[in-house]
């Protein structure tokens, strides 16, 4: 069980390392030793890689592209804590308008709490950040001009 998951490890920190790669053709050819490394044993695993590699590897082409996807991930963390919420709703009616009242809301929510070198991001909301200039913040004006 210990021998599994010391290499399970290495196979991700392998796989960390060809992600954080600046250089794509770096990163193919670590990920060709990778490759030959752990098709026998992961075979299923090698090939989804093989397959989602170019999509994993996006940023190399294009510096503004992040790494990683925190910006998503926290977005979709949100989705699914209100999908919680929706669950409880007696009709599917309310749970539709509660999902896009959310929806709308969260491109214009302003981040509060973010650290270190995203620091720059509190008080901007998602759509800011990727260049929107809002005349206004009030997004029930914006989700009513929507529709």
């Amino acid at each position: 069980m210990e021998r599994e998951y010391q290499r399970q490890r290495k196979l991700l920190d392998s796989l960390k390392e060809i992600l954080y790669e600046e250089d794509a053709d770096q990163s193919q050819e670590q990920f060709q030793r990778l490759s030959r490394s752990y098709r026998r044993i992961y075979p299923q695993v090698i090939a989804w890689l093989d397959e989602q590699l170019n999509l994993m590897l996006v940023h190399q082409q294009d510096g503004r592209i992040p790494k990683t996807s925190n910006i998503a991930e926290n977005l979709n963390k949100q989705l699914e804590r209100r999908f919680k919420t929706i669950e409880a709703f007696q009709s599917v009616e309310t749970a539709w308008n509660y999902q896009n009242l959310i929806r709308n809301y969260l491109p214009f929510k302003p981040y509060t709490d973010c650290r270190g070198i995203r620091r720059c991001c509190n008080g901007k909301s998602p759509l800011e950040i990727c260049g929107v200039a809002l005349q206004h913040h009030d997004w029930v004006r914006h989700a009513t001009s929507w529709t």
